[in-house]
């Protein structure tokens, strides 16, 4: 109950973290109640009305997995002997999610329970990279209480070798069952079809299967009158993987009391879904799905995310059968015909039982933008030239799903000839040529279109001012060619900054009198001032104090230990750069951006890929994200615009978080800016964003279809 656990005065209370380090403004701290309110409503839901499972669906950057670690403490604080497992997307937010229990949430409980989170205390989460070494730790008499580890690492508890011993044991079976005897050559070959190419000198250990486990495969599978399988190959070794799931899950020696699993609409994959679906099958009494993008799943994946709560072992046929009764697809019809729906309240009010979800004021926390551009001459060629080829191949219906990704249209002359050389068409006759006569009449393919001078200016006059922004592409080719030109057009700064550089670098002996580091850390320090918009020009003690109060709590939080963390991060050049780029090509994006970004100097520029757009903050001295390049799929958008639209961030409803849309008039862009924006003021729509409204639909009355999710 809220009483009980989540509050002013109870045993959890999320705001306390926030009025302690004292860098909160009223705004944020009603912010941080609610968060208390919605982990008090998982709570009651999963421990008072005994439903197997929660979708906590807040919005990106309102603190999920914040509430989601309070509902565990709440368990764990209860009963002695819980046991709560946290499966993220990567590792590197099993880390994340480790460092936040261990300190933010440690400051968010009272007292007397702090040393529950030290290093000898009971609460010290286990890391885990592998089902085995999960396994391994339940096996202890006194098994770890909290253990945080990735999902990716666990969809891969098997192998071909595991795989083909299985196999070798279910044939074994076939002459036992049907009197049917395989030859050395048959076994190769139906094993070959079934897990792929294998090498059979390896020494195979044969698992041991019941009979009545064997007769139900081979009754199932197996043809003995034809000595082929009934089924495809690929889902005799679905079934397969259902045994050896099932003999790693029998080796789990306790139950799980709370499975959390975050980024749960990523488990619509098959390996990840088998995780919780096969692996974990009954082994977890209740769990909490966390994810910001539930409504931009089909209704029949939002249905199966719904499902996968029959896995815990609380979970009842009566489960089962509400969540399929569920009018979903009626109401996934009606909203996309644009008529009333009779059963809205009561599909409400079933879902309630099982969602919380809070979303932003967007009308007063966010504004938007427009970086328009006018194509001239031949620079419109590459994006028209593009959209030709993608109706060709919808003409030709071949490769549909590339064709639908009208995302992929080009930002730049180096993202048009990735595209086109990418392409289904690339081999068509004409086609390649008429590509390189194109690119070579149009100054030689090396200049970028308007709207990338545009964007270039637009983000020269932003970083000359200090004002740091975030920028999305779909594409590295893209990313590297606005790299370049900004760092071309900021190379003014480079005197200026060598010049700060070296006067800073001077005053280290001064900088440890006043502030009592070391020189290490000062040296770090004077880089940092160096680089800073808002640092004093000239040697002032007052002033420097000053600004150390100001950036200390929200960069440097563990003083000068922070300062020498970033000895390495900024590598030994006097000089930080303007502009920097993270995406997916791992040579060339800088390795320590995001750790940069998020100090209060250089570099003020940061261009990222989709990789960028979950797992990561950037909002701690940025409100601007420009999204260059659209996507049709909200849920991304929203995704990009939440890394600096976060709780706690630089925004206030004085400067509201930055939103700029680029494109580029006479192109297919240019409708498409107006169509994004709608889509993502629908995603605060139940399933009004989803997969199910192609890109040419849209819902005229979004406040009619609206459900709400309180706690």
């Amino acid at each position: 109950m809220e009483s009980e656990w989540f509050g002013s005065g109870r045993p959890c209370d999320l705001t306390r973290y926030a009025r302690l380090n004292n860098d909160v403004i009223a705004d944020e701290m009603e912010e941080l109640r609610k968060q208390n309110r919605r982990a008090a409503g998982v709570y009651r839901r999963l421990y008072e009305e005994k439903v197997p499972g929660v979708l906590l669906a807040d919005e990106v950057g309102k603190g999920k997995t914040y509430v989601a670690l309070g509902v565990a403490f709440a368990l764990l604080a209860k009963k002695q002997d819980a046991r709560v497992v946290i499966l993220t997307h990567s590792r590197h937010m099993a880390k994340e999610w480790a460092s936040r229990w261990s300190e933010q949430m440690k400051a968010n409980c009272r007292p007397r329970y702090h040393q529950k989170f030290e290093v000898s205390g009971e609460w010290k989460p286990l890391s885990f990279t592998s089902f085995e070494a999960l396994r391994v730790a339940y096996e202890e008499d006194v098994p770890p209480q909290l253990a945080i580890g990735s999902y990716e690492t666990l969809k891969k508890y098997s192998d071909k070798l595991e795989e083909a011993s299985f196999l070798k044991s279910l044939l074994q079976w076939t002459n036992d069952c049907y009197g049917v005897y395989l030859s050395t050559d048959q076994r190769r070959l139906l094993t070959q079809k079934i897990i792929g190419p294998f090498d059979f000198r390896r020494t195979l250990s044969p698992f041991r299967i019941s009979a009545s486990e064997a007769h139900r495969f081979l009754r199932e599978c197996f043809d003995p009158f034809e000595k082929e399988w009934k089924v495809r190959p690929r889902r005799v070794r679905d079934l397969i993987d259902v045994f050896v799931a099932d003999s790693h899950r029998q080796t789990l020696a306790h139950q799980i009391d709370l499975l959390i699993v975050d980024e749960a609409h990523k488990l619509e994959g098959t390996a990840r879904q088998r995780v919780v679906t096969r692996l974990l099958h009954k082994r977890f009494r209740k769990c909490l799905f966390v994810t910001a993008t539930p409504f931009a799943l089909s209704v029949e994946q939002f249905r199966r995310r719904l499902l996968e709560f029959r896995h815990a072992s609380t979970s009842s046929r009566s489960f089962v059968e509400e969540i399929e009764r569920l009018p979903l697809a009626d109401f996934a019809r009606a909203v996309e015909a644009g008529e009333h729906f009779a059963g809205q309240t009561s599909l409400e009010l079933t879902l309630r039982k099982f969602i919380v979800r809070d979303t932003w004021d967007h009308t007063n926390e966010r504004h938007s933008k427009i970086w328009k551009a006018i194509a001239k001459d031949n620079a419109i060629v590459p994006t028209l030239l593009l959209e030709r080829i993608i109706d060709g191949v919808l003409s030709e219906k071949e490769h549909t799903h590339i064709a639908s990704r009208r995302e992929s249209l080009c930002s730049s002359w180096a993202a048009a000839v990735q595209s086109f050389e990418r392409s289904p068409l690339v081999s068509v006759e004409g086609w390649s040529e008429l590509f390189s006569r194109v690119v070579s009449d149009a100054n030689g393919g090396a200049h970028p279109d308007p709207k990338m001078i545009t964007a270039v200016i637009e983000l020269t006059k932003l970083a000359l001012n200090g004002r740091k922004v975030v920028l999305f592409t779909q594409r590295n080719a893209t990313a590297m060619l606005l790299h370049k030109l900004l760092r071309a057009s900021l190379g003014t700064r480079t005197s200026e900054l060598s010049r700060r550089s070296n006067y800073w670098r001077r005053q280290v002996d001064r900088l440890e009198t006043l502030l009592g580091f070391s020189s290490r850390a000062t040296r770090v320090l004077g880089k940092i001032l160096a680089h800073s918009p808002d640092a004093p020009e000239r040697w002032n003690p007052l002033a420097v104090r000053r600004w150390w109060a100001k950036h200390s709590r929200r960069a440097f939080a563990q003083g000068e230990q922070s300062l020498l963390a970033l000895e390495n991060v900024l590598g030994r050049g006097r000089r930080l750069p303007l502009v920097i780029r993270f995406d997916s090509d791992g040579e060339s994006s800088d390795s320590h951006a995001i750790e940069k970004f998020n100090l209060p100097s250089a570099p003020v520029l940061l261009i990222a890929t989709p990789r960028g757009q979950e797992g990561i903050d950037l909002h701690r001295y940025c409100r601007r994200v420009v999204l260059y390049d659209l996507t049709w799929n909200p849920a991304h958008m929203e995704q990009r615009i939440g890394r600096v639209h976060r709780l706690g961030g630089n925004h206030s409803a004085a400067r509201k978080v930055e939103v700029v849309y680029c494109y580029q008039e006479g192109t297919y862009e240019a409708h498409m800016v107006k169509r994004v924006q709608e889509r993502c003021k629908m995603l605060r729509v139940l399933l009004g964003a989803g997969q199910w409204l192609d890109e040419d639909q849209e819902i005229e009355d979004v406040d009619r279809y609206r459900m709400s999710f309180p706690p």
